[in-house]
């Protein structure tokens, strides 16, 4: 299950500049292209446990009762469902991508099975930074879209014995499909999303883990970085 380490962690500060509106049925915060730029894909974030309204409080007290209503075998229909409404509409002319952490890690992962509608995948490409819940190997072996996950050598969900056996797998995919790991070192589950900003290393890490996962799309999506 998930740990700890998704309600714990830092406060990162800046200004959002996206809006917060109900999209297919769920609550989103969408954040569109500068004035003027076009949109050259679509990327949608799935958190952890306790999405982008974090409250350390809250999560702690939240934490039980969000797993008991949120396991993955209830709650993935309508991730799917989300996806395949994004697809036929907002995605019909653009590269969908999700990007999943902890939770949403395994949710990222599940959409990288193949599901289609109208004849086309749900994503095109898949981010996953420290994932639970993972059935190993068989989530990996059923990946049919690239998948790009990053994981610290000390996480406690995805551990560190089992991390090469994940790399053979995503790298012995067909071209099309084929994927990658990367393990950062003396980093632990969360970093990618919780790390605190003035802790140099850690920090550092997570910055690199936010560089893999932009550079995965953009190659992916055919952009130029």
């Amino acid at each position: 299950m998930s740990c700890p380490a998704c309600f714990q962690g830092s406060v990162h500060e800046g200004t959002p500049r996206g809006k917060d509106i109900k999209l297919h049925g769920l609550d989103a915060y969408v954040v569109e292209p500068a004035s003027g730029t076009k949109a050259k894909g679509i990327i949608v974030v799935i958190p952890d446990a306790f999405g982008w309204e974090y409250h350390m409080f809250l999560a702690i007290c939240g934490f039980i009762p969000f797993m008991a209503h949120n396991r993955i075998g209830k709650s993935h229909p309508a991730v799917q469902g989300f996806f395949e409404q994004l697809r036929k509409e907002e995605g019909a002319l653009l590269p969908v991508g999700a990007a999943g952490f902890c939770w949403g890690g395994k949710h990222a992962v599940l959409l990288a099975h193949g599901a289609e509608i109208d004849a086309r995948p749900l994503v095109d490409a898949v981010f996953a930074g420290h994932p639970s819940f993972l059935d190993l190997p068989a989530d990996i072996d059923k990946v049919t879209r690239p998948v790009s996950i990053a994981v610290g050598d000390n996480d406690n969900q995805l551990k560190a014995q089992h991390t090469g056996a994940v790399k053979a797998i995503l790298e012995g995919k067909p071209e099309g499909a084929r994927g990658e790991i990367r393990v950062y070192e003396d980093a632990t589950h969360g970093f990618c999303v919780r790390a605190a900003l003035d802790m140099g290393d850690i920090a550092k890490k997570a910055a690199e883990a936010e560089d893999q996962c932009i550079s995965w799309f953009n190659a992916r999506f055919g952009i130029d970085s």
